[in-house]
């Protein structure tokens, strides 16, 4: 009777262990390996945009998410702090042909996006 106790008390000691350990949620996990996360002012408007945008960072190391809302043209993203910062996020972006937040769309790459990607930039400047 004595070695069932101890039996029964091991085996709730191993259960609890278990849910202790392994319990966690894979976002406790990404968060405690260095994942932050930023909102960007980008120059992007169109679906045609964000795809661009999206797929871009989706092979950038250190991303993890991105998600584009164009009705503030904001694009949130989702990183690895020891494998990207903001401000190569940005420059990512910028390549690309976007401003982003204080970082100015790069000309070459804003002179190669499709004229519906333009449009609202070269409204603005009066063309």
């Amino acid at each position: 009777m004595n070695s069932l106790k101890k039996i029964t008390t091991l085996a709730f000691l191993l259960v609890g262990l278990q849910i202790t350990l392994f319990g966690q949620s894979n976002e406790q996990l990404t968060e405690d390996k260095g994942a932050q996360v930023i909102e960007i002012k980008t120059s992007a408007h169109c679906q045609d945009c964000k795809d661009r945008i999206e797929y871009e960072l989706t092979f950038t190391k250190g991303v993890v998410s991105t998600e584009f809302a164009d009705n503030s043209q904001t694009l949130t993203v989702k990183f690895k702090s020891k494998k990207i910062n903001r401000d190569e996020i940005r420059a990512v972006i910028s390549s690309m042909g976007y401003d982003a937040d204080y970082v100015k769309a790069d000309k070459d790459a804003f002179n190669m996006l499709p004229k519906s990607c333009k449009a609202p930039a070269l409204k603005a400047a009066g063309y």
